[in-house]
């Protein structure tokens, strides 16, 4: 009788919840589901020992089981593996469960902390948003879901910005943010020199409302440093300068909110019949439209199904928090977030070496991901997205159709 085995490649990942299994090839991107029974269990429970270099030899009647074969057949189709006839002359493909280890990195974090030696932590430290003053037309509900002026009548000073970044400065640090109303903000003139000078790629978010009055005398909107992103709340807004913003360069994007089906069918049609092309139309939560929301942004199983991660995209997934990680809010009475949803690390005076510990020890924003119910038991896990800050705002983990 043939010898046989089954033998997954490094880039397969397997996982097992409740009835239901999952292959994926990270390498080409395909994948299957399974129904889960006890002869597969055995297989998959013995390829995902480490001591089987993630192989498991297979019987010829148990090949002959249909499950079985169809499981094997499947493996091989999307070339997530193979199936080897033992022979003692040719050496054994040796292969290896793709396996990630967390906790050592935080616990090495802590280690060094403890040695004075943890300096290097800053290099988590990739973004910094200054929500730098308020807005008359902001929402206090709606910052809390995407980059969105507040309304506050609190402002940063520009010094205060500078030395927090200078604070801040690794090899890392790839962005800096800004949100507010610059028509408002008298810091405005040196923030904008400043930007023009510094060594990161600098981004600014702003209301069309709060900029119409001057819309052509900014400076900003020509440069090729900055990108700017301007919200349009309203299209009789937008319609009045059309041409001016038809006629912006690339690096500006208009984004359109959208809280209702109606909104978005109207946004929907006057981009495509104007012609824009650099514009986002973005999803709001108002607390009534769970409808909405239901059929626009819950993810399906389609979405899910030809979702395309590589390997070290998947180890993302189920390490930190893709949208928050690195990042660092401040908003404009001082406080510092590492997510606007959650309570502050501190304030701009702190230090930020501290903040960043915090964080990475005891914090929920930077390394949330989906290890909650139903998440957890779901077999799209880990190549579904990190929870965003609508699941935070809506109060439910899980925004999707399964």
């Amino acid at each position: 009788m043939k010898k046989l085995r089954i033998a997954l490649f490094p880039e397969t990942f397997v996982w097992l919840k409740r009835n239901k299994g999952i292959i994926y090839n990270s390498k080409n991107y395909k994948k299957f589901t399974f129904s889960r029974t006890d002869e597969i269990d055995t297989l998959c429970n013995t390829l995902t020992d480490l001591d089987r270099l993630y192989s498991v030899e297979i019987s010829e009647s148990l090949l002959n089981n249909k499950h079985v074969k169809q499981w094997v057949d499947r493996i091989i189709g999307i070339e997530a593996g193979c199936l080897i006839e033992e022979n003692k002359k040719k050496s054994k493909l040796i292969s290896y469960y793709p396996l990630l280890r967390v906790q050592e990195d935080i616990n090495q974090i802590k280690w060094n902390h403890n040695k004075n030696v943890g300096g290097k932590i800053i290099e988590n430290l990739h973004e910094l948003i200054f929500y730098f003053n308020g807005s008359l037309h902001g929402s206090n509900r709606y910052f809390r879901q995407i980059y969105f002026p507040i309304r506050s009548d609190r402002v940063i000073d520009f010094m205060n910005v500078r030395m927090f970044v200078d604070q801040c400065i690794n090899v890392r640090l790839n962005k800096l943010t800004f949100i507010g109303d610059i028509s408002r903000y008298s810091g405005f003139e040196k923030l904008s020199k400043w930007v023009l000078t510094n060594d990161y790629p600098v981004h600014f978010v702003l209301l069309a409302e709060d900029i119409e009055e001057n819309i052509t005398q900014y400076e900003l909107f020509h440069s090729d440093e900055i990108s700017i992103t301007i919200i349009i709340n309203k299209l009789s807004t937008f319609s009045r300068h059309f041409k001016f913003y038809q006629n912006l360069p690339e690096k500006v994007t208009l984004s359109f909110p959208v809280t209702t089906v109606s909104q978005f069918a109207a946004v929907l049609s006057f981009t495509e019949e104007s012609g824009l092309k650099n514009y986002a139309i973005t999803p709001l939560y108002t607390g009534m439209n769970r409808k909405f929301f239901e059929e626009y942004v819950y993810m399906t199983i389609d979405e899910l199904n030809n979702t395309k991660l590589s390997k070290r995209e998947v180890f993302a997934n189920m390490t930190l928090n893709t949208y928050s990680f690195g990042k660092l809010h401040v908003m404009p009475e001082g406080k510092v977030y590492s997510n606007v949803n959650e309570a502050p690390l501190g304030s701009i005076g702190d230090p930020v070496y501290d903040m960043i510990y915090k964080e990475m020890t005891e914090g929920k924003s930077w390394f949330r991901v989906r290890d909650m119910k139903p998440c957890c038991d779901c077999v799209y896990q880990w190549l579904c997205p990190s929870p965003g800050n609508y699941e935070l705002v809506i109060g439910k983990p899980d925004l999707c159709h399964l």
